[in-house]
């Protein structure tokens, strides 16, 4: 049966029954060993101030001067490193050689002088392809929904994986699988439309379009913004059978890297210290593995919903509700040394979130021992191939 058709019997019992877990002595068994030994090797050269680094982010913005990495910069602003770069190529007019170059520059300082040597992901959104002048654009969620057609967006999300890897990137933040049922929300293009099981069968395609069959090769997928955002659900039942489904297909049929929590609120509560939502119904109902990363500023923001009383009480509470990184600079976690002394966040919680991060850089290939942080040579990113598929 072609995959152009939406299968809902085959999808609806998919979304209903977990992936059964590697046997210990399986291919898979033995890597998941590998990788757990790399990170508990990188973890073990970390103190406190080094683990928090890992959950945080930095535009690299804030790093270049006249058009080149600045070790003082670095130094100054990443003395214990860092967790993620966020927007390393949207936040910058680069070429393509200058962003490589960016990249490299970056990541052997954070590997030579850093106390734990622990390379960054760089990370882009790549809803749309990969955002640099001279990259194939792609049509907005709303327009490949129209196509129906998940094998088509496989494919491009594929190619942007591709180009992303080429550049440096490992991290998507998308596919972007809202619902959209509120025809004044502003944001409705970012989403594949307002159908769930639509939604749901596009937006796993574009998961493994970009993660692949070997993570270390592909880029890591973030389903966002979990969960209900930009609509309004009448009942429970909505929001679980609805609104969770895209989300759920992609963590329990794609094996999803990343979740990124919403502005809004869940229950009274922002969603980014919801520990009912991020801890409950993320890892516990949907059985999630991977790794939590904040919306830009979300944090923060607890203040304005009168949830959190400063950014220390913020970044408490989204750390216990289950919140793994601070996007995209620390402004809440770097004042956490302060609540482990108090007793506030434990060092397990700390490390639990450490780990999380770590294991997806192992996973991407980040901490292997001679790491290749842009592939290949500098190919043609809008290729005649990439072309033709957005085209069609």
């Amino acid at each position: 049966m072609s995959t152009r058709l939406l299968l809902p019997l085959i999808l609806l019992s998919w979304l209903t029954t977990a992936g059964a877990s590697p046997s210990d002595d399986s291919p898979s068994g033995a890597k998941d060993r590998m990788i757990e030994a790399k990170v508990e090797k990188a973890l073990s050269r970390m103190l406190l101030q080094d683990k928090l680094a890992e959950l945080q982010g930095i535009r690299p913005n804030d790093l270049v001067e006249n058009g080149k990495v600045s070790l003082e910069k670095c130094r100054a602003l990443m003395p214990h490193g860092i967790g993620q770069l966020c927007q390393f190529t949207s936040s910058l007019h680069f070429t393509p050689e200058q962003v490589r170059a960016m990249v490299n520059d970056i990541q052997h300082y954070l590997v030579t002088e850093t106390p734990a040597r622990i390379p960054a992901i760089f990370h882009e959104e790549m809803i749309t392809g990969f955002p640099s002048p001279g990259c194939t654009l792609y049509p907005q969620h709303i327009g490949m929904g129209c196509s129906w057609n998940p094998d088509l967006i496989e494919e491009a999300a594929r190619h942007t994986a591709e180009t992303s890897r080429n550049l440096g990137g490992t991290l998507s933040l998308s596919p972007m699988v809202d619902l959209t049922r509120t025809p004044a929300w502003g944001r409705n293009e970012e989403g594949f439309g307002e159908d769930p099981l639509l939604t749901s069968r596009l937006a796993l395609a574009f998961v493994k379009g970009l993660q692949g069959d070997d993570l270390s090769k592909g880029v890591a997928a973030t389903t966002k913004h979990f969960a209900g955002y930009g609509g309004s659900y009448g009942s429970e039942g909505e929001f679980m059978d609805e609104y969770l489904m895209p989300h759920e297909a992609a963590i329990r049929l794609g094996d999803l890297s990343c979740v990124m929590p919403n502005y809004g609120v869940f229950r009274n509560m922002p969603s980014s210290g919801s520990k009912e939502l991020l801890t409950g119904i993320l890892r516990g109902y949907l059985g999630f593995r991977g790794l939590t990363v904040s919306d830009y500023g979300a944090i923060h923001k607890m203040i304005a919903h009168h949830s959190a009383s400063d950014d220390l009480d913020a970044g408490v509470k989204a750390l216990n509700a289950g919140l793994d990184v601070e996007l995209s600079k620390g402004t809440c976690f770097p004042l956490l040394p302060q609540a482990v002394k108090e007793g506030l966040v434990s060092m397990n919680r700390v490390d639990e979130a450490v780990r999380r991060s770590l294991t997806l850089k192992a996973r991407l290939g980040l901490l292997d021992e001679h790491p290749l942080f842009c592939t290949g040579g500098l190919p043609d990113h809008d290729s005649p191939e990439y072309r033709k598929s957005a085209y069609e």
